[in-house]
């Protein structure tokens, strides 16, 4: 290397050209960056383009990892929200919530039962009542003011109540100790028209005796189809008697008449039971008296045999005392 003035200005112009390099170096790989940038990433957006599908657009970027697959990056634009999105904030169930269909049901009842209007419910008292003996029990229901008691079957009190009504009716009549069946057959339900009561009508038998109870409901159909509103209860006590009548019609009817003994033939053998008594009674009583009278006569009888008897023995002891001399001894003198 030269160390004269040549030789530094040759070194000079070396590190000039090295800089140059360097610099030019440089802006080609920033070229090459940006060029590989624009390619990769979306396209400027054009002058006609409207500011909302360029906003709408988010500009990509890509990373190149050796000879792995290029995957593009979503880098957020400047008009692009960065925080997260909202979800929607789940409901949870309060108890006014739950409970909001029972409010709504009870409120409809509710209401329901403010469009029915007063009526009357009429009914006899089947008292009182045999074990096995069927009686009819006749209910009326009609609106206020009306006559529903007039012509009401049955020998009992009449009871007579107010009731709400509408105009689709059903009775019933229940009891657990009563055989009862529905005249007409049908499911109970009436149409309620206007001043004209409703009827319904049960053959009740008492299957027992004792203080048994019938319950008669009412029940108001609010809406067509619907299930039943209960309106109102009644509750009557009936009295069940049963006496010995009972059992011997029971006994005639269900023993005796099959095989021909009917009630004629029995009281005719009960009267011929009784006369046939009468007599050997009062023949036994007029053959007591004889039957006493002997045996007063014998025994009589016997009585004075009896006395004759020791009346000889007592003479004959006598006679025996006067003959026979005294007895003397050897040594008496005469």
């Amino acid at each position: 290397m030269d160390s004269g003035p040549d030789g530094g200005r040759s070194v000079a112009r070396q590190a000039a050209i090295a800089a140059v390099a360097l610099v030019f170096l440089t802006l080609l790989v920033v070229g090459l960056s940006r060029s590989d940038y624009r390619l990769s990433g979306a396209p400027p957006p054009s002058t006609g383009a409207k500011p909302s599908e360029s906003v709408a657009r988010p500009r990509t970027t890509s990373m190149d990892v050796g000879a792995h697959p290029t995957y593009p990056i979503i880098v957020p634009s400047e008009a692009t929200p960065t925080h997260p999105a909202t979800l929607p904030t789940p409901v949870t169930p309060t108890t006014a919530d739950l409970s909001q269909p029972a409010d709504d049901r009870q409120a409809f009842l509710e209401h329901q039962r403010r469009l029915l209007r007063q009526g009357q419910v009429a009914y006899r008292s089947p008292d009182p009542m045999r074990v096995d003996d069927v009686q009819r029990v006749v209910v009326r229901l009609g609106e206020q003011g009306l006559d529903i008691t007039s012509g009401l079957p049955g020998s009992g009190s009449v009871a007579v109540s107010p009731v709400e009504i509408g105009s689709d009716v059903i009775a019933e009549l229940s009891g657990p100790d009563f055989q009862i069946t529905r005249v007409g057959g049908d499911d109970g339900s009436r149409v309620l028209v206007s001043r004209r009561p409703a009827e319904w009508s049960w053959d009740v038998r008492p299957l027992k005796s004792g203080t048994l109870t019938l319950d008669l409901v009412l029940y108001v159909r609010v809406v067509e189809g619907g299930a039943p509103l209960d309106v109102r209860t009644f509750q009557h006590r009936v009295s069940v008697e049963v006496n010995s009548t009972h059992w011997l019609s029971r006994l005639f009817k269900d023993y005796l008449a099959p095989v021909g003994l009917t009630v004629p033939v029995l009281v005719g053998g009960i009267a011929w039971g009784v006369s046939w008594w009468r007599k050997r009674r009062k023949g036994a009583d007029s053959e007591a008296p004889t039957s006493g009278g002997d045996a007063a006569h014998q025994d009589g009888s016997a009585e004075q045999g009896g006395t004759r008897t020791g009346r000889a023995q007592l003479g004959d002891q006598k006679t025996g005392m006067r003959a026979e001399p005294p007895a003397r001894t050897v040594g008496d003198r005469s």
